[in-house]
């Protein structure tokens, strides 16, 4: 998989990946944010916090993305808006979107707290990765989709 950098022309498959995770990981009122967030990529890259987003394709097709915003001054990060496409599930994708991005943060602020926030559906994936469970907000995003409130540490 190549991990790059996400464009404008990427805007189109990101949502098809939003898509295919509605409604098991995603809500479908969120669909509205996340278009919100990839508007914004491009348009305020000198922003503070600093924010990055990334897509993942294999074989030419976008099947991830995910990004972070980065506040160096606080030593402080979050990741926002990952996912991967429906039918690339459990084949590695996420994994490797995700540690490409707490590589992108740690490189940047190596004494970075990160920060996340996901649903019941998904935090297990981001405890095997090391983060911890902080939190919870019953129907956080949506009714019958709460929030898990996330930290990791390097």
């Amino acid at each position: 998989m190549i991990i790059r950098p996400y464009l404008t022309t990427d805007r189109a498959a990101c949502l098809v990946a939003f898509d295919s995770n509605v409604p098991d990981y995603f809500a479908p009122q969120e669909r509205a944010d996340f278009e919100q967030c990839l508007d914004q990529q491009t348009q305020f890259p000198q922003q503070q916090p600093a924010t990055v987003y990334f897509v993942g394709k294999r074989n030419g097709k976008l099947v991830a993305c995910g990004g972070y915003a980065l506040d160096r001054q606080r030593n402080e990060a979050w990741l926002t808006w990952g996912m991967v496409l429906r039918s690339q599930h459990r084949q590695g994708v996420g994994s490797a979107l995700l540690h490409h991005r707490l590589d992108a943060i740690f490189q940047a602020c190596p004494e970075a707290t990160v920060h996340l926030d996901t649903t019941l559906f998904s935090y297990q994936f981001f405890e095997r990765a090391g983060f911890v469970v902080t939190g919870t907000v019953k129907d956080g995003y949506a009714p019958g989709y709460d929030r898990i409130d996330m930290i990791c540490k390097r």
